[in-house]
């Protein structure tokens, strides 16, 4: 029965992700992505990573600052090794991204599916140089009510200045220019909005935001 349930939702999944890509009339995009989400569409979409966030997070803080001057964070700032973290029993590298200019933060980044330092920092700047200048998308999960107790007010101000077409995921009003509210489902662990919704489809909760027609509109 397992067997028969996994094959439906295999094909059911699918069959919608299919009619995902038929839809997207944007195909050459780069999205910058706090966390998992930017990947996760990439491979709805059976697309090319165009963008070094995949597979990472950082902080809400780091991250306003990261996509407001993206151009310094990627051509002009060294990644360099911090220390060891662990999720749920899993070690991976934590890395500071320093850049040149001295009056812009250094940025911490956690790579939590990469194994070691090297592997993150291949996959980063092999990635960097793929990102598309002119197309570029800024998607942030902050989809859970404590956010607050980890990002600063100001960092929304540095976020709002961002020049890139963006978005921001959220359980209420936190302030933001661009936010689309998505009320936080009861009994699902976080981060809820990678959690499957339907499990036939394979649909997240992140999928109630319209991310085909955000990528279609420039």
């Amino acid at each position: 029965m397992r067997k028969f349930i996994n094959f439906l939702e295999k094909l059911f999944g699918g069959m919608r992700n299919y009619f995902l890509r038929h839809k997207i009339k944007n195909k050459d995009f780069t999205i910058i992505s706090r966390d998992c989400l930017g990947g996760y569409i990439y491979h709805k979409l059976g697309m090319k990573f165009l963008s070094p966030t995949i597979n990472l997070f950082m902080n809400a803080d780091d991250f306003a600052y990261f996509c407001c001057y993206l151009d310094e964070y990627i051509n002009n700032a060294n990644l360099e090794y911090e220390k060891i973290g662990n999720i749920v029993g899993k070690d991976f590298p934590i890395c500071l991204l320093k850049p040149k200019n001295k009056k812009l933060p250094v940025i911490e980044i956690s790579f939590n599916h990469y194994d070691s330092f090297e592997q993150a920092k291949e996959k980063w700047e092999e990635r960097s140089k793929r990102i598309n200048w002119n197309n570029i998308y800024v998607i942030n999960d902050l989809a859970h009510d404590h956010i607050e107790c980890y990002f600063k007010k100001e960092s929304i101000e540095v976020f709002n200045q961002v020049k890139y077409k963006k978005v921001v995921l959220c359980t209420k009003d936190l302030g933001y220019d661009d936010q689309f509210i998505i009320k936080e489902p009861k009994n699902v662990d976080y981060p809820f909005m990678i959690r499957i919704k339907n499990k036939l489809t394979r649909k997240q909760y992140f999928e109630k935001f319209n991310y085909i027609k955000w990528l279609n509109t420039k």
